[in-house]
């Protein structure tokens, strides 16, 4: 069951393409999305003298993985959602096939990209980041509906299981 499906679907699907978009946008400015978006909005890329291999090893993670990383929760996420909020495990699956498909295409140049087996790891990781997400969200929600259950018959009754009077 989905509960705040507007939050939900910011949170877990806009929020992690945009920040991904804006991280890519800055620090990848050789790259197709990043050239395609700087075209149509008609302005010069300010950050087009920014040589990636010279930047900090955190900022080169953050280039090659963490964008990776905030597109497939985005994905994952969005599955999810699609799927009714029901099936994590097939999200995931779905997902995870799709990243797969993706990056095999990558080898034969159908898409634009560079094929990179870390991307699968990451991809992976993000997607059970979800699943884990969801399953400590239902397992919250499991146990504050048995909480309330557990404490009214604590109210009746005392420690021998006697009813209070």
């Amino acid at each position: 069951m989905i509960k705040n499906g507007f939050r939900n679907v910011v949170a877990g699907v806009i929020l992690p393409i945009l920040a991904g978009t804006v991280i890519y946008l800055i620090i990848s400015p050789q790259a197709y999305v990043t050239k395609f978006f700087w075209q149509i909005s008609g302005m010069a890329n300010p950050f087009r003298n920014i040589n990636i291999n010279e930047m900090p090893l955190l900022v080169r993670v953050a280039r090659y993985y963490l964008c990776d990383y905030l597109w497939a929760l985005a994905l994952t996420h969005m599955i999810f959602l699609i799927l009714g909020g029901e099936k994590p495990g097939m999200s995931i699956i779905i997902s995870m096939a799709f990243c797969m498909a993706y990056e095999v295409l990558q080898l034969t140049s159908s898409v634009p990209g560079v094929f990179d087996p870390w991307d699968l790891v990451v991809e992976s990781i993000a997607g059970l980041t979800v699943i884990a997400e969801i399953l400590r969200k239902r397992r919250k929600e499991y146990e504050k509906s048995n909480r309330s259950f557990i404490s009214s018959e604590c109210i009746w009754r005392d420690g021998s299981g006697q009813r209070i009077e």
